[in-house]
């Protein structure tokens, strides 16, 4: 959901005034006036977004199998009468590898950002790392697409191949994909200009007005949201402002290739009947 940026706003500046008389708030009722929402509401921000859209990995992403991809097959021969260690060619094959993400919670900011990290997850067992190429527009709820073409490699193998026998060697590896959610920050610096006007309850007359200049770091902290944090020592003396994080979610889904194998089948020279197969992992390699 892409939420309306000075209504959430003005929760926050709520929430901190109402700390300031919560001694008396079953007595008395108030008024809250902030410059900084008036303006939102007339279009205008007089305040500084500062750079791009902060983006961070929130855990570890959840992995699904996919298909299994044929990247290459040769047989190893050996006419000999004794066992020998023969090794394989590499094989590799050019495979395009896409993410998409998109922003589940925002706020109508414009502000845009990108950023690559890195994940990880465990597939049989296996503590599995790659980089992930993410795009978010804190401002709108459409999906993003990136494609890049990786060259896959599985290795060349030594295998050892009995005397007067073949083996086929075939190597294949799973084209799965993982889906996370991450983190989105935008940075904003300023001050606002509050003022919270108390009333008594029962005879509506006005008791006291408070007027205040509010940096951002301020509000957040004591106004205590869950979607503003506060930045520590951001507070600038000559200018009164400060700096908050307005945070939002985002998700992704990227595809990658894992669990390269080379499969064996072993076949006797002459009669070519499969004898055994096995399954032997293959060290991954990824060329840019």
């Amino acid at each position: 959901m892409i939420q309306d940026f000075s209504e959430e706003y003005l929760k926050l500046v709520e929430s901190y005034c109402k700390k300031l008389v919560v001694e008396s708030l079953d007595f008395k009722k108030f008024t809250i006036q902030s410059q900084v929402y008036n303006d939102l509401k007339e279009g205008k921000n007089n305040f500084e977004i500062i750079g791009a859209l902060g983006i961070e990995p929130i855990g570890n992403p959840i992995f699904n199998s996919g298909e299994t991809i044929y990247v290459g097959s040769t047989v190893l021969t050996n006419e000999t009468n004794m066992d020998q260690k023969i090794r394989t060619e590499s094989f590799s094959k050019d495979e395009s590898l896409i993410t998409t993400s998109k922003t589940t919670d925002g706020f109508k900011l414009g502000i845009k950002g990108g950023a690559k990290f890195s994940v990880r997850f465990f597939e049989n067992g296996v503590e599995i790392y790659t980089e992930v190429s993410t795009e978010y527009n804190f401002s709108s709820e459409k999906t993003t697409t990136i494609s890049q073409t990786q060259r896959l490699t599985v290795p060349s193998q030594e295998i050892l191949v009995p005397a007067k026998s073949k083996i086929q060697v075939t190597a294949i590896f799973n084209r799965g994909f993982c889906t996370g959610q991450v983190l989105l920050k935008g940075l904003l610096r300023g001050k606002d200009k509050v003022n919270i006007c108390v009333y008594d309850k029962y005879s509506g007359k006005l008791q006291y007005c408070l007027g205040d200049l509010v940096p951002f770091d301020r509000l957040a902290q004591e106004g205590n949201l869950p979607q503003f944090k506060s930045v520590p020592n951001s507070f600038n003396k000559e200018t009164n402002t400060g700096e908050m994080e307005i945070l939002g979610v985002g998700e992704y889904t990227s595809s990658l290739a894992t669990n390269f194998i080379i499969n064996l089948k072993q076949f006797h020279s002459k009669e070519r009947g499969i004898c055994k197969s096995c399954n032997y992992p293959a060290k991954t390699i990824f060329i840019s």
